[in-house]
């Protein structure tokens, strides 16, 4: 009799039954949540101190900075160093960081160059944990469980964006500035001390540990460039980046002038994005869609077109729901974007890739500069309405100049790269 090889499909859930993936998988739901929560309550208290929707841009401007500064490196220098480790430290940092500036914020004594720090930091601990942290998920996950485990993190990354806006709306109303920071920092305790207890060996990483750093990055570049999936990918996630996620500097302005709500009502509107968002990636992994790179592209356009209508919205009632649509595409964006790139790379080559799409994520500093200085000249909702406009007409060219990601192909797979 002929033994059979083994067909036996693991469900996706038994992932959780591994205590190493399940400790990673919850310290990126916290780290998600943190900086959610942080991002609106900076931007609430620049925009109540000073009135100026550029400088409550400039928040967000610093905390996606460290992107397109450092996205490139650090994936180059997770390819060599114990990845580990590397979270531990920054994870440190934040956790000294956030405590001293909950002390300022207590005392009276935080100034808005002091919260611009933080951002700066946090962005910086953020860029690090995206090519970083996701690597180490799906190697934790195994190749069969790879896509299953990308999957859970995008899901859950959707989901912080529900919890953190709504919880550092509340927290600013009832206890204030010093508030929120004090819970970012026991948040931060408590991620430190889950990524501790993982017991992580890295798949990929000795095989990388020749040729200098700036070798492996441009070797990275040119891996990207000879892949046309890859490419118009990179570009959606560049035009996405510069020109609708930076519409979430301005939910407070437009929450103040335009609906005149609370701290707390603002956060409420900035998580019905959230809830759009993980609604949508429930919905897009029940439905598991063939074909990722339509799945993004056409994620993609509605992200934008809601953020362009949200921007004329007069009553709370229009807002939640366009918001709730701009969710949906969102998700379609987040969710398949990593996979993609993932599944496009070799193993040898993946951080290098995630580093890369760090730095395409890196030019949204360009579109809150953008964004900012426009409103400051023409007001929030015009100037977001513009800026939303613009993005889509670029999707357009890249969608007309890149068929590849309409007409795409199968989801993508662990292995060897494939096209």
């Amino acid at each position: 009799m002929t033994t059979q090889p083994a067909t036996h499909r693991v469900s996706p859930w038994e992932l959780f039954r591994d205590a190493n993936y399940s400790c990673l998988w919850l310290a990126g739901g916290f780290i998600g949540t943190i900086r959610w929560l942080e991002l609106l309550v900076i931007s609430i208290y620049v925009y109540e101190v000073t009135g100026s929707p550029f400088l409550t841009a400039l928040m967000t401007f610093f905390r996606l900075l460290p992107m397109v500064l450092l996205g490139a490196v650090i994936g180059a220098v997770a390819e060599r160093l114990n990845r580990r480790v590397l979270m531990l430290a920054g994870l440190g940092v934040l956790m000294v960081t956030t405590t001293g500036l909950s002390v300022l914020a207590y005392t009276g004594n935080l100034t808005i160059w002091h919260a611009a720090l933080g951002a700066f930091l946090g962005g910086t601990v953020h860029t690090s944990e995206f090519p970083i942290r996701r690597i180490m998920v799906a190697e934790i996950a195994g190749s069969e469980r790879s896509s299953a485990a990308l999957a859970f993190d995008s899901l859950t990354n959707n989901l912080t964006r529900l919890i953190g806006p709504i919880s550092g709306g509340v927290l600013y109303d009832v206890i204030g500035l010093y508030g929120a920071y004090a819970l970012c920092a026991v948040l931060y305790v408590i991620s430190f001390l889950l990524v501790w207890r993982v017991d992580y060996t890295a798949d990929s990483q000795s095989s990388v540990t020749s040729g200098s750093y700036l070798t492996n990055i441009i070797e990275g570049f040119r891996f990207v460039r000879q892949r046309r999936l890859i490419v118009g990918t990179l570009c959606v996630t560049v035009i996405i980046n510069m020109f609708a996620v930076p519409f979430s500097a301005m939910v407070p302005v437009i929450g103040k002038e335009n609906l005149d709500l609370s701290a707390s009502l603002i956060g409420a509107l900035a998580t019905t994005q959230g809830l759009g968002a993980f609604l949508g990636a429930v919905l897009i992994a029940l439905l598991q869609p063939k074909n990722f790179p339509r799945t993004y592209l056409l994620g993609s356009f509605l992200f934008l077109a809601g953020i362009a209508v949200f921007a004329q919205s007069n009553t709370l009632i229009l807002a939640f729901g366009v918001l709730l649509i701009a969710g949906f595409g969102h998700a379609g964006f987040s969710t398949t974007q990593s996979a993609i790139i993932f599944g496009a790379a070799s193993p040898e080559m993946r951080s290098r890739m995630l580093g890369v799409l760090a730095t395409s994520i890196g030019a949204g500093p360009l579109g809150v500069l953008h964004l900012g200085w426009l409103a400051n000249t023409i007001g929030a909702p015009w100037a977001l309405a513009i800026v939303a406009t613009e993005g889509f007409i670029l999707l357009g060219i890249v969608a007309a100049i890149y068929p590849e990601l309409f007409r795409g192909g199968a989801r993508p797979v662990s292995g060897k790269a494939a096209e």
